[in-house]
């Protein structure tokens, strides 16, 4: 028998679940999972999940032989169910050997939600065969939702300021020791399934878990073990090693360098190492090649609009800021030069202090190179950013229709309105560039016939002097190559 060996009846488990089943998790589990699976696989999880729940803790503690009892299966099909369960992603195993005895961990992840189930590369299909077409679209159809249009709406949500505005300091302070200690406490709480939760990115080739086996031994202290395991700084960790291209080693070596005279992670300066790895590594290479970024994802795919083949010259746009990275993006709009680092500074702090979404910032990147003279200018790129993210602003879509909004509300694109559009459907052209003509020089209504010859010696030199610095600007490179 392929358990013996491994386990045995007396073999002592604990069985651990952060989150609680919802409702609709157990029907994800029966409707979606048990096809693939089976109804042995799907009541065991729900036997660990239920008995891990209702524990102290939840943490329920038995031997292998009481899980017999609970289910009335043999070990041998336990141990068999239980690796369906760690090949979908439902079960992670740990095991510790001691005096021959094996001691054992079940941390059970809570079950995809149906969308990101369904928009799964693998388990879609697996369904579809299982069931055949007729169930499976029968399924679809059950868990598909239809949310309101909100063409033509404004978000109106209030913030807790605009609510509260009468609150006095006094009702913010905490008073007493006691009080203090109940809210600095580092205890793990419940939260909500880890599929809604997170923000990362499908195609990051990057394991979480290799990165924690990595990690140098005197960084496994409490506290330390704490910070890693809190949703926010997971994603966190994630949003570095997609946006600075680094791998589960090089990640972990920066945290310990972080940790070298300190006893917790201090994140704002795991970020600057992470920026000053990714530009090291970019100077080392020649000019001129850019950026060559491998990963497959940047928008969160519970954020993408454009899921299969582009059908129109929109959607082609909105795929690619949904599967650019914002390093990518400034790269195509700079034509492979290398990124200042005050633009990697901007970009980081969109992403990572203002929260927005890779493919949102790949937007704004665009507007504010195509608005401010092909610059990233740090005062306007975080008050729009502001603006954008109290508005709910999270899809490309939603980015690009406000970012026409905000176009038209400048002074100088009124100026040019009827001759010059904000166009956020063709890709940025790396090679053609316009003779550089002052702005307000393109408007039509504005008649030579009219205009003094001040005004027209003006234009002159202002044209002159944008064509030198852009000569020079191209010798500069040229030099640098």
């Amino acid at each position: 028998m392929e358990h013996l060996g491994k386990l045995n009846p007396s073999s002592p488990y604990q069985a651990f679940m952060r989150s609680r089943l919802a409702s609709e998790d157990i029907e994800v589990m029966t409707l979606l999972y048990q096809p693939l699976i089976g109804s042995t696989a799907v009541s065991l999880y729900l036997t660990l999940a239920h008995d891990a729940q209702r524990s102290p803790g939840r943490i329920a503690e038995r031997t292998h032989r009481g899980l017999m009892m609970l289910t009335g299966q043999p070990l041998d099909v336990l141990y068999g169910e239980r690796k369906k369960l760690e090949g979908m992603g439902l079960l992670k195993v740990y095991k510790k050997t001691d005096d021959g005895e094996h001691y054992m961990i079940y941390k059970l992840q809570s079950p995809l939600t149906p969308h990101h189930f369904f928009h799964h590369d693998i388990f879609p299909v697996f369904l579809l065969n299982k069931t055949g077409e007729h169930i499976y679209k029968d399924l679809r159809h059950h868990f598909a939702v239809t949310p309101p249009d909100a063409t033509g709406y404004e978000a109106e949500t209030l913030r807790f300021d605009d609510v509260f505005r009468s609150v006095h300091p006094s009702e913010l302070k905490v008073k007493s020791a006691e009080s203090k200690r109940a809210l600095s406490s580092t205890e793990l709480l419940s939260t909500v399934t880890e599929a809604e939760e997170s923000f990362g990115f499908s195609g990051l080739d990057f394991d979480y878990e290799t990165m924690l086996d990595y990690l140098p031994q005197f960084t496994r202290m409490p506290a330390v073990e704490s910070q890693l395991v809190q949703r926010e700084n997971i994603r966190l960790i994630e949003n570095l090693v997609f946006l600075y291209q680094l791998d589960a080693k090089q990640m972990a070596e920066l945290i310990g360098k972080v940790l070298l005279n300190r006893e917790e992670i201090d994140f704002v300066e795991l970020r600057q190492m992470a920026r000053e790895t990714y530009q090291l590594k970019e100077s080392r290479q020649p000019a001129g090649l850019g950026l060559t970024l491998t990963h497959k994802d940047a928008q969160p795919d519970s954020l993408k609009t454009v899921t299969g083949e582009p059908a129109n010259e929109y959607e082609e746009r909105v795929a690619y800021y949904e599967n650019s990275s914002p390093l990518d993006q400034i790269s195509d709009l700079t034509g492979g030069a290398k990124i200042f680092d005050g633009d990697l500074k901007i970009i980081d702090e969109l992403i990572f202090d203002y929260a927005l979404p890779p493919g949102v910032v790949n937007v704004l990147i665009t507007y504010l190179f195509r608005e401010n003279d092909e610059r990233l200018v740090k005062n306007l790129a975080f008050k729009i950013a502001n603006s954008w993210k109290r508005k709910g602003i999270r899809t490309v879509p939603q980015a690009m229709k406000q970012a026409v909004a905000d176009a038209k509300q400048n002074e100088s694109f009124k100026q040019h309105a009827k001759t010059k559009k904000t166009d956020f459907y063709k890709k940025p052209d790396r090679q053609v560039k316009s003779e550089p003509v002052p702005e307000w020089m393109e408007n039509p209504d504005w008649n030579k016939e009219h205009a003094t010859e001040d005004e027209l010696d003006a234009a002159r030199k202002e044209a002159a002097e944008k064509l030198a610095r852009l000569k020079k600007k191209s010798r500069q490179k040229g030099d640098d190559r």
